[in-house]
Formats: C-alpha cells, structure tokens, sequence
C-alpha cells in the first residue's frame, strides 16, 4: 500500500514535534529543576554490526535444529531472518505481524494487535526478532507457536527470560535505534 502524501506529511509532523519536545526537555529541564535523567539514551546499531550480531548466532541455532522454517516477527525480525535465512540454508520464511505500539504516536500501549497471523502452527520452527525488550510479544507468539524457539538479536533484562537465545545484552533503560529507523 502506497502511503499518501498528507499521511506523510503527518508522520513528518509528529516527528518534527516530537524532536521539538525532546530538545525543550533536554534543554530546559535544567533550568527548571527538572530531572534529566529519566530522558532515554539512544543506542545507535550500525548495518555492519547488525550483520555481525545476527551471524554470531549460527552455530547455537544450527545446535537447536533442523528447522522447517523461519517466522519472521513483523517488521523487526525481518532482515534478521534474511541473514539466518542465508547462513542457516533456510528457504521456508512466514511473517507474524504483531503491534503493541500506537500507530500515530509510536508509543508503546498495553494492548496487543495482530496484523497477520503466522501459518506455521506445527513443527520446529524458529523465531526471529530484532530485539525483545519486555517479553511480551515473544510470550504471545510463543503461545501462537508452542514448538518454535524464539531467537532475538539483542535482548533488555526484562525481557531475557522470553527469548530461548538471544545475542547482545541491551540495558532496559537505552533506546535502540537500527539502521533501518534512521531518517
């Protein structure tokens, strides 16, 4: 679906506010005695280190298998799988779009919403996600496949527990922005 030009526009607008809000924040929360500590660190993950995160997990998935495919999480776990795809020979790749983010504001809410739902129901199947920072979505698609093994690249300790694997430790309080989100 091709995305019209005042939604665009709009995006655009909530973004440029929103940058306009953070700046103030960072800016004048000083001077009013505000905390400035409670503002989220962004941690910045290149294409190449992304590469590299995502490869260091081979030989540990390659341990759990053989697969009968990958279910890629929507939209992160996306280019992930098409790197494991490649270096693990998996050619059977499904899609599980799931929101737990508001569309408009892109911040995170309670409720969950699934946008498509995964065919893969039976048989060994793994997983993939950019990053699990809770454990919420993981604990849901791990309901919706029982038998899949849940691999994220990076991980926050909140939601360590829901991933069976996952590379890189992220702390809770750091915004990860991958290269893919970058304007």
């Amino acid at each position: 679906m091709i995305s019209s030009p005042s939604k665009h526009k709009g995006r655009q607008i909530i973004f440029i506010l929103k940058a306009w809000a953070l700046a103030f924040l960072i800016l004048c929360a000083p001077l009013l005695g505000g905390d400035t500590s409670k503002i989220p660190q962004k941690q910045f993950i290149t294409w190449d280190q992304f590469h590299e995160d995502t490869l260091a997990l081979v030989e540990e998935i390659k341990k759990q298998g053989p697969w009968d495919g990958i279910v890629a999480i929507t939209r992160g776990g996306l280019i992930p799988a098409g790197i494991l795809s490649h270096a693990l020979n998996i050619k059977i790749i499904d899609t599980l779009g799931i929101s737990s983010y508001d569309e408009e504001t892109n911040i995170k809410t309670s409720k969950f919403k699934i946008l498509k739902k995964a065919r893969a129901k039976e048989g060994k199947w793994l997983i993939v996600d950019d990053l699990v920072d809770t454990g919420d979505t993981a604990d849901i698609v791990k309901e919706m496949i029982p038998d899949g093994f849940f691999v994220a690249i990076y991980a926050k300790p909140k939601g360590e527990h829901s991933a069976n694997l996952f590379g890189k430790k992220i702390p809770q309080d750091i915004w990860v922005v991958f290269p893919w989100e970058k304007d």
